[in-house]
């Protein structure tokens, strides 16, 4: 193996992990999120290099959808399908107008919120390390 060859598997093993870790994290998030009528949870969306501003709608105008908490992994795997292999910059995002209130506490069921419990440091350094041990990467 020429050293380019190397320096190209590297940067494909590394950004693998890259993606790995950012698919358990979405999935984590989502998975933290407290239900009350589930739209929340079903709203976060991942995408490469931006946010998405679009929501789960509330089907019938009175916030209650049994659909959303059921199905709210299921959103979740399918958007993941949109990151390519490579892509340098993903989004995990969530517009639904409380979400910040939630994240800060506004629920019993989460009352540390769900993002910063799941992307502090020392967790999403065990991630990546152990998905680039999974790469077969030297670390």
């Amino acid at each position: 193996m020429t050293v380019a060859q190397a320096r190209f598997e590297f940067k494909r093993r590394l950004l693998g992990a890259f993606r790995q870790v950012a698919f358990e994290l979405h999935e984590k998030i989502v998975e933290r999120t407290p239900i009350d009528t589930g739209r929340a949870k079903a709203s976060w969306r991942m995408n490469p290099m931006t946010a998405d501003a679009s929501v789960e709608p509330d089907l019938y105008g009175d916030g209650e959808n049994p659909f959303f908490a059921s199905q709210a992994l299921v959103v979740a795997k399918t958007q993941q399908q949109k990151i390519h292999f490579g892509v340098k910059r993903i989004i995990i995002s969530n517009n639904l107008h409380y979400i910040e209130k939630l994240e800060n506490g506004g629920s019993r069921q989460a009352p540390v919120g769900m993002v910063a419990v799941t992307v502090h440091k020392g967790a999403v350094q065990a991630m990546f390390l152990r998905h680039l041990k999974a790469q077969e990467l030297p670390f």
